[in-house]
């Protein structure tokens, strides 16, 4: 089978004092870490919550079709319902004239369809070591669109696909199905890639303790196998040059305080670990080197909406840990505003 990639999204770290306003003075002392209620979507309430809920598996790459489906047989034990999607990229320019459209039908007729649906049963049959019993689609088109249009008429909590590697300049310029599926999914989407292992026994969470991040601390936590670790991670900006060592120490108190509700919240009715590390620093260089150090199996992040409530198409942050090649990604979409 052939396959391919394309735009994600965001996550924005901000200081404790920053948490409960939009726009905080300057150089305003830390207040308070609020702890974050989020509300959840209702596209994916069963996988927050941990109940039975419906994944949408989309295998376009051979390079990481079989950790994808490897990963999504494993989740079936913790109340995935996979469903499995195949886009064929449509012939380019656009087919108009009723010749090429009839040549179309012909190339990629109902028998296309079939031979794609059977292939697949196959390619999941060997990945597995047993048939399964998923149901399986083969459509034409643009695959980010065709995803997205799946999975909402499934009702899909999760997307699973691959996260190809198109060199720095294709995936700086956004060419990747993964990142612009990521960049607009009303669900979660964990990105696959190749060497990604079975079972998800350690995710790392990069947290601002804002709803976004809480949310996908959250969803995270319900993908995690019994007894995993789920590590916390933040990342503070360095203290001013005039900062006294009184407010270093008040901010670190607040930090640990917003760890210790966030890790209360996780541990509720769930049997996994949950670990901090409270970095200072550029959160970009922080987060890939507390993975570098963590090597954990999956990363999550939460995307953001601007003050607007517009949600911002590609954050820097996710696009550097996506760029960097190495981690699985979950990315969760921003919570529903009150």
């Amino acid at each position: 089978m052939g396959y391919y990639d394309e735009q994600p999204p965001p996550h924005s770290h901000r200081a404790p004092s920053e948490l409960e306003e939009q726009q905080p003075p300057i150089r305003r002392a830390p207040r308070t870490i609020a702890s974050a209620s989020a509300t959840f979507q209702a596209d994916f309430q069963h996988l927050c919550s941990g109940e039975p809920f419906k994944l949408l598996l989309a295998i376009e790459n051979d390079n990481n079709a079989l950790a994808a489906i490897r990963l999504t047989d494993e989740l079936t034990a913790l109340g995935a319902m996979p469903t499995v999607i195949n886009v064929t990229r449509s012939l380019r320019p656009p087919l108009t004239s009723p010749s090429a459209k009839s040549y179309a039908d012909t190339i990629f007729g109902e028998s296309f369809h079939d031979n794609r649906c059977r292939l697949l049963d196959d390619l999941i049959s060997n990945a597995v070591g047993e048939r399964k019993e998923w149901p399986t689609e083969s459509v034409i088109g643009d695959p980010a669109e065709k995803i997205l249009a799946a999975a909402a008429s499934e009702k899909a909590e999760l997307i699973v696909m691959g996260i190809n590697n198109h060199g720095v300049f294709a995936q700086a310029m956004g060419q990747n199905t993964a990142t612009r599926i990521m960049g607009k999914a009303s669900v979660p989407v964990l990105g696959v890639r190749p060497r990604m292992g079975n079972k998800l026994n350690s995710v790392m969470v990069a947290t601002d303790f804002g709803a976004s991040s809480r949310q996908a601390a959250l969803v995270a936590a319900n993908l995690i196998q019994p007894h995993g670790r789920l590590i916390l991670v933040y990342v503070d900006a360095p203290p001013l040059a005039d900062s006294s060592q009184h407010s270093a120490l008040a901010r670190d108190k607040q930090v640990a305080d917003a760890f210790r509700r966030i890790s209360e919240d996780i541990r509720a009715n769930r049997s996994i670990d949950v670990e901090t590390l409270h970095r200072i620093g550029d959160p970009i260089k922080e987060l890939l080197g507390a993975a570098k150090l963590i090597a954990p199996d999956l990363i999550a992040i939460g995307s953001e909406r601007t003050g607007e409530g517009t949600r911002i198409p590609l954050d820097s942050i996710t696009r550097a840990l996506i760029l960097d090649g190495r981690w699985p990604m979950l990315v969760t979409p921003p919570p529903l505003e009150n």
